[in-house]
This record gives structure tokens, sequence and C-alpha cells, in this order.
């Protein structure tokens, strides 16, 4: 590992009689890094050589891609030591869910555990951290075979609450109470707790009990990227999953490993709590890349700008010219930065702490590719870190009840029921085609003479009717066997069909 005392480059500006390259400090990179500016003006290019070099100093690296512009440019450029680290994900593939089970990243922290998965499981079903979800957060890290869907699922399901705390048991009885005590946040998980619960696609994710991967990837730094260019008209799917993966990040600089975390496009999905969580913390060195798309994005992402210590522009997107207009004067106006062209930016660059004055400059051109393409790697990591949807949708299968009118009963699997053979015994003649049925025809001649009632030959009559109807349905019952060849139908040859 090489962090502490290096240079992260980020691009060349003219300095004295020439031209020379220059970057931000390890030290000041934990003040977080800001970048704004319009699709295609030079973003992605700078993520990916700031990722490449932390990749190649052996960082542990979390990349979310909201937009689906820098994930194929840095993965068609690592090197074969960083595609040995790479863990790469895409969570709109239904059929191969990736298995991770995000408590695994807090178990490490030991007594900062709890608190540190209490404010993730609050960001990620939109609560505040309270006794509801440190409790949550206390019972899923003694346990191994409990899932981030563990507070919904307490919450929202009595028999999977009785499951996990046993019935009338201490456990169960202190979390009634806290859940009385927390109703209003309890209506709150089950609101939001149902897009991520019974989503099929976010739960095959988040309901994982097993990891196959871990931001702690073989004792060295993994490379996490995630494409969530796919699922990101769906709020509902990629809010919960970028919170969790940016919270699992935290983690990972809480217990003091050196981390890098790049949201391109995420910024949005995370609440304003999550910002005054994570950046103050300079924990994990945070690089972001967002353009606002409304007033509620605007207020976010001021308060995101504002506790980062380098911001950088390249020309911006003019929903950015209020943010450009607070942080760059009375320097520069947004209109001279929306004159700038690709790769031309504006920084302005922590230096010690300090933010000093903004200066143009030019991006580093983009690095050489590898050779490796975008589709193997997506299939290397599909075969090595997920599951196949079937073996994931039956761990959510619940056991089927008997019924109790089923109870008793026997028989092969396959055989034909009571009722279908008491219908097909039957075998009604079909009427003939325009004849009522039950209608028999007179002749036109002398119409029958009613027959007087004689009660004792009635009697005789219905005793012989009934004891011939017990021997004709005895008489008349199918095997088995007979009536599986009778419903047997040969193929159709395909003699006469169309190719």
């Amino acid at each position: 590992m090489d962090w502490g005392g290096k240079v992260t480059y980020i691009g060349k500006t003219a300095f004295r009689d020439g031209v020379v390259p220059f970057g931000i400090k390890d030290a000041d990179r934990l003040e977080h890094f800001s970048v704004m500016g319009k699709a295609g003006s030079g973003r992605a290019t700078l993520f990916a050589g700031m990722a490449l070099q932390d990749i190649e100093r052996g960082m542990s690296v979390v990349i979310l891609d909201a937009s689906g512009n820098l994930v194929p440019m840095l993965l068609e450029r690592l090197s074969e030591s960083a595609r040995e680290r790479l863990v790469f994900l895409d969570p709109s593939d239904g059929e191969h869910p990736f298995s991770w089970n995000p408590i695994n990243e807090f178990r490490p922290l030991g007594e900062k555990a709890v608190g540190v998965f209490s404010e993730a499981l609050a960001s990620m079903y939109r609560i505040a951290p309270s006794a509801l979800t440190e409790y949550i957060a206390e019972f899923s890290l003694a346990r191994q075979d409990v899932s981030a869907l563990c507070l919904y699922n307490a919450v929202a399901d009595p028999k999977a609450r009785d499951k996990m705390f046993g019935v009338q048991t201490p456990e169960s009885i202190r979390f009634e109470e806290i859940m009385k005590s927390n109703e209003e946040d309890v209506a709150l998980i089950i609101e939001h707790g149902r897009y991520i619960a019974k989503d099929t696609l976010v739960r095959n994710v988040l309901g994982q009990t097993e990891s196959k991967f871990s931001l702690a990837q073989n004792n060295t730094g993994a490379v996490i990227v995630v494409d969530m260019s796919r699922i990101r008209m769906f709020p509902t799917r990629i809010t919960p999953l970028v919170r969790i993966f940016t919270h699992a990040a935290r983690a990972r600089g809480v217990l003091g490993e050196n981390t890098a975390l790049y949201l391109y496009d995420c910024l949005k999905y995370l609440s304003e709590k999550d910002i005054e969580l994570i950046l103050p913390e300079r924990k994990v060195a945070c690089a972001f890349a967002s353009t606002p798309q409304n007033e509620e994005d605007e207020e976010l992402y001021e308060k995101a700008f504002r506790r980062c210590g380098s911001v950088l522009a390249f020309a911006p997107h003019p929903a950015d010219f209020s943010l450009a207009e607070k942080i760059f004067y009375p320097y520069v106006s947004p209109e001279d930065l929306s004159k700038l062209k690709e790769g031309e930016m504006c920084v302005a660059l922590t230096i010690d702490s300090v933010r000093a004055r903004p200066f143009f400059a030019m991006a580093l051109p983009r690095p050489e590719r590898t050779g490796e393409s975008y589709q193997d790697l997506q299939t290397f990591s599909r075969e090595k870190y997920t599951t196949q949807r079937v073996k994931v949708d039956a761990l959510f299968k619940a056991p089927k009840e008997e019924d109790p009118k089923d109870k008793g009963k026997g028989g092969e699997p396959g055989s034909f029921s009571d009722t279908f053979r008491s219908i097909f015994n039957k075998r009604t003649a079909t009427p003939t085609p325009g004849e009522p049925v039950g209608e028999k025809k007179v002749d036109s001649g002398e119409k029958p003479k009613p027959k007087t009632p004689d009660a004792k030959a009635d009697d005789a009559t219905k005793k012989e009717n009934t004891s011939s109807k017990k021997e004709e349905k005895q008489a008349s019952e199918i095997p088995e066997d007979d009536l599986r060849r009778m419903l047997h139908v040969e193929p159709i040859s395909g003699v006469g069909l169309p190719a």
C-alpha cells in the first residue's frame, strides 16, 4: 500500500515557461473531491485516470456509476494485476444476482459496528437512526444467518419476527416495546421496505445471507465496480443499493483501511444525513461528479460541494450555473466556464487543507486500452461472484403448509383425482345434433296410456335398479393404466405443416 505521501495526478497546467502535470496530495484527498460538468466534457476521463492510480497503489476502490459512461472506460484499461482484484457487478442482471451480504462489511468494526450499521440500515430504509435500527443492527451482527432485509422482516412479518426472536421471549417482548415507541418509523420501514423486500431484483441481491466477495477481497484492496445505469430509471431500486455500498465503503474507512469511493452521477441518491455523516469524517477519499435535476438536488449538491476541499469544473450544465457562481465567485463566472472545450477545466484545489484560488488546466489524456474487453470481464465476474436466480428464488419460497382437508390422503404423485374419475366414468353419450338431451321420440299414432301406480311393484323396481346401478358402477370402473392409455395423444408428426 502506497498511500500517505503521494500525489494523485489529475491534469497539467502552464507553470513558468512550460506545461507541467499537477495533482492532489493523499491527505488532501480525504478533504474530498467534487466535479461539475455536462456529459462529454471530460468527467469520465478524469475519474478513470484517478481510479486507475488508486488501484495500482493497492487501495480499496468502490466505483458506483449511474450513467454507464465511466465503467466501460475504466474496465478496458485495467492491468492484469488489477483484473485479479476486480469485482464487476451489474444489479440489472436478474438471472444472475450477485452474492453479497452487506452485514459482513460491518462485523470487523467491533464496538463501532452497531452504531455504523444502524446508520446504514436507517439510510437504506429512509429513516433516522433510532433504538429500532440499533436493536436490529445488534441482533444482525451477532448472527450469520441474517440478511440486510432483517429490519423489514422483523417489523412487517410477525412469522419472521417469531422466527428471529422466538415467541414471548425477552428479546421479542423488548422488540415489541421498541416498535410501539417508534410507530412512525415502523410505518416508514413498511412503506419503503416493501420496494426492497418485494422487488425480486433488489430482494435477490440484498436478501442473501452468504457473500462471494467483500471490500477486503483476499486481504488486499478490492476493486468493486457497480454499473447501475440500467436501473437508474427505478429510484426504488438504485437508491438502497447506492446507499448500502456507500456505507460499506465508509465502514472500511472507519476500520482504518485506505478506501476511495467514486460516485458518478449517484450523489442524488444519497440523503442529507449520509452527506453529514460521511464527508466530515474524512475516513474515505470521496470523489463525486453529478448534475442537479431539480431544486431538491440543488440543495443537496450545494451541501455536498461545500463540504469538499477541492472543486473542479468542466464546461457546466446550465443547472450547474448557480452552484458554480457560488463556488468560483469572484474569480470565474459561469459564462467563462461555459466557454471551456472538452478536457479543459477550472480547478479550485485544496493544498494542505486550504483551498487555493482557481486556475485553468487541461485534463490528462485517456490511458491506453489493455486489451481486455468489457464483456469478458463481465462474464468472468458473473461466473465467480453471482448465483443463478433459480437457486436464489428458492431461498425465499415459504414451506408449503398442508391443507387440513388433505390430511391422511395418500396416493402416488400424478394420479388422477376422484372427481376426475367420477366424471370420466359416467361416459354419458354425446347427444345427436338437433336432438334435445333426455327427450324420446314418440309415434304420432297412439298416445301412451298412463300406468296405474303400484306401490309394491314400485319398491321392488327401485331395489332392482339400485342393485343394478351398483353392479354397473363396479363393472364400469376404469383401471389407472387403461385410463392413462385412453388419454394419451401421439405427437403430431409434422407432415403437411409449414417449415
